[in-house]
């Protein structure tokens, strides 16, 4: 599973899923942004910090990778992390 993910992510190397295993683990099995659980198979996702689509030379890094919970990579997209909380609170701050 995690060689699956590793490669789809760009991440290449004989160890790469290791990598990913890793930063799980580092990240408390944590979505940095909800602070949910993040469960493989049901809501763990990789995101990649600088979007693919903007930054080619990051693509592969576990720098620039970051777990999250699958609904935040979706609403997400290819925000930077400082754009996506942005977003979100404008988002909040019309309901409260």
């Amino acid at each position: 599973w995690f060689t699956q993910v590793a490669s789809r992510s760009g991440i290449r190397g004989k160890e790469s899923w290791r990598k990913l295993k890793e930063l799980l683990e580092r990240q408390n099995h944590e979505c940095p942004y909800t602070g949910r659980k993040l469960t493989l198979g049901v809501n763990a996702s990789i995101d990649h910090k600088c979007a693919r689509s903007t930054d080619r030379n990051k693509v592969g890094l576990i720098e620039n990778i970051e777990w999250v919970d699958l609904e935040v990579n979706k609403a997400k997209r290819a925000m930077t992390r400082d754009s996506f909380i942005a977003f979100c609170k404008l988002i909040a701050s019309r309901f409260q």
